[in-house]
């Protein structure tokens, strides 16, 4: 909050000058027109219109020239059906991201929910475009090639050019790509949409004041200061998530059958070429990352133990993870968050405050605490009206301050790239995940740094480590899950007694056995949307290679406070280029394929946890 000064007339400010009481709800109407209206219908209608233009024109491309398709390609063509396309699924991304936005707001809204489902009717034609955009870039052959790659009309986007071509090999074989294209709307994206409705219509059952009360499971938290409070909200949402237990087992069984499907008939060699190949990485560099945090597993192991002894725990259990070291946790209502993180934006790198305060000021971001909304946070792009807007809930507590801290991180990256071709502000989930960690790291390591006292410096430590619990060994569970049903799968249907045991099994590898025989949480695939997302599998593994990178980038920017926040917006910028390898490469010179890279990103977790036993040694002392 600004401070306030009295004085004469001509000394006082203005209302809005002397503080800001930043929108606790985001506005929505500038982005188009709202789903159940007449405009929106319209809108659609245009959008596939646009679609099927683009679609013509390339048809017509390919069909008007000979076999060898790179004979008679003319980059200032080429250019322009580029633009065209960077255009026309933009709209539709834009139509995505509002609809999403809406049905979050609301999630038991009828109107909103068939909006989703008109939208993804849609989709169907930008995979077509897709499709013959692929076949056009695919079938140019190499001289021609490395003219388009000289070509100054190209230069800019020619990143996205690469990378489609190379993409292109890991697709369906024409005959089928269209047809698949449309049956994933009622396949794929069908099943997925049934998750969001199944979920959405989850209400869980608590005690509040002496009465019982229902809850959305996004109003739902496992960090409450009395066990007793902690594991009766573990168990009655065990009985909730059970209570969708079955259709949810169907839902998944479907969505990984049909992807297995897709991989077979395209020929592609595992079922972790698509994630790799979207996130822009390789198996090489995935699999360092984990032989680097399995390696790190017994510091994290050494951490919980010592919070197990100042929380006075015989055991822990999964409802334990999240608890807080003190029994009253300071409030942080949410101006207080806003302006915390202004602070230190400000005294990082100016122009990500000044962002930052823009987006918080403008309505961009839902925070308020209340029924109907949708479960869990994001931050959502609107490439073509250079804007974001960011969805959570913030219950006045310092992980409200984290999540927005994170998902200003994510509007930041989009906001670094708004100017840049449309086709080139697409970036990998994978560096996606670097840019909100990091910003989330900054606030966080500030908070720390002015911690006096030990207490609150150990509470604060506990928050980070949190993190990297959740980063390294629940992501990592949910990593060895998705890998064993895909594997098993393949093989015949699970059934949900089968997903509960996979997914106990996939816990106790991830936390080497930490939890107590009855403290792990067999729901966890019921509950957790990632599993369900149709167009991004395995939506795990990115979240712990963004941290990890986070994390290496805060080392840099450590040891190089003054030119680093330059280089960081360029490599901002990089993320939308070729490859996450790439870019961490050209930027700071980092090999993301060595394990040793991965070592020198968890050092300061390291580094957190011999703060964390030494103070918790001290204080039980």
């Amino acid at each position: 909050m600004k401070r306030l000064f009295v004085g004469s007339a001509e000394s006082l400010l203005s209302l809005k000058d002397c503080f800001m009481n930043y929108p606790i709800n985001w506005q929505l109407d500038e982005l188009g027109p709202q789903p159940g209206e007449v405009a929106f219908e319209q809108w659609l209608q245009m959008i596939q219109a646009n679609l099927e233009q683009f679609e013509k024109n390339i048809t017509s491309r390919l069909n008007g020239v000979s076999s060898k398709l790179g004979s008679s390609i003319d980059p200032y063509e080429l250019a322009k059906l580029i633009e065209q396309y960077g255009s026309v699924s933009g709209d539709w991304s834009q139509a995505v991201s509002l609809v999403g936005c809406y049905a979050s707001d609301q999630s038991d809204n009828e109107q909103y929910r068939k909006a989703e489902g008109a939208v993804a009717a849609v989709y169907p034609m930008l995979t077509r475009a897709d499709h013959a955009l692929d076949r056009l870039l695919k079938g140019i052959e190499d001289q021609p090639w490395d003219a388009i790659k000289n070509s100054p009309e190209l230069q800019n986007v020619f990143p996205f050019l690469e990378r489609r071509r190379q993409e292109a090999t890991l697709r369906l074989p024409d005959h089928l790509a269209d047809f698949a294209g449309e049956l994933n709307v009622d396949g794929l994206q069908g099943w997925s949409r049934l998750y969001d409705e199944l979920s959405g219509s989850v209400r869980i059952t608590v005690m509040e004041r002496g009465e019982l009360v229902e809850k959305s499971p996004g109003q739902i938290a496992f960090d409450s200061p009395d066990r007793t409070d902690r594991e009766n909200k573990f168990f009655s949402s065990q009985r909730a998530w059970e209570s969708i237990s079955e259709p949810c087992a169907a839902t998944l069984n479907h969505i990984v059958g049909s992807r297995l499907t897709l991989d077979r008939y395209a020929n592609r060699e595992s079922y972790l070429t698509i994630p790799h190949s979207q996130n822009r990485v390789t198996s090489r560099s995935i699999d360092a990352m984990w032989e680097a945090i399995s390696g790190c597993k017994s510091e994290l192991v050494k951490y919980l133990r010592a919070k197990q002894q100042l929380l006075n725990l015989d055991s822990i259990s999964w409802y334990d993870l999240d608890a807080p070291l003190a029994s009253h946790s300071p409030a942080v209502d949410y101006q207080t968050a806003c302006e915390t993180i202004l602070d230190t934006f400000a005294a990082f790198h100016p122009p990500l405050k000044e962002f930052a305060e823009h987006a918080l000021s403008s309505g961009w971001i839902e925070a308020e605490d209340r029924p109907g909304k949708r479960q869990g946070g994001f931050c959502t792009d609107f490439p073509p009206s250079k804007q974001t807007r960011i969805f959570m809930t913030h219950r006045g507590t310092e992980d409200g301050l984290s999540t927005l801290a994170h998902e200003l991180g994510h509007a930041y990256h989009a906001w670094v790239l708004r100017n840049e071709p449309l086709v080139m502000q697409s970036y990998p989930m994978t560096l996606a995940e670097t840019a909100s960690t990091f910003a989330e790291t900054v606030v966080a390591e500030e908070r720390i740094s002015k911690c006096a006292d030990k207490q609150n410096r150990l509470a604060a430590l506990d928050r980070q480590l949190q993190d990297s619990v959740s980063f390294l060994m629940n992501i990592h569970c949910r990593y060895i899950f998705d890998n064993q049903v895909h594997t098993r799968r393949a093989k015949g249907e699970l059934s949900a007694r089968e997903l509960n045991e996979i997914m106990v099994d996939a816990q106790k590898q991830a936390y080497a056995g930490l939890l107590d025989d009855s403290g792990w949480n067999p729901t966890f695939w019921i509950s957790k949307l990632h599993f369900y997302m149709s167009d991004e599998p395995f939506y795990n593994f990115p979240y712990t290679f963004g941290y990890l990178l986070s994390q290496r980038l805060y080392l840099e920017a450590r040891n190089d406070p003054s030119g680093f926040p330059a280089s960081y917006d360029q490599f901002l910028i990089a993320t939308a280029g070729v490859s996450a390898i790439s870019a961490a490469k050209e930027s700071f010179g980092f090999d993301l394929e060595s394990v040793s890279f991965w070592n020198e990103a968890l050092q300061p977790i390291r580094e957190r946890v011999e703060s964390f036993v030494t103070i918790s040694a001290e204080v039980n002392s």
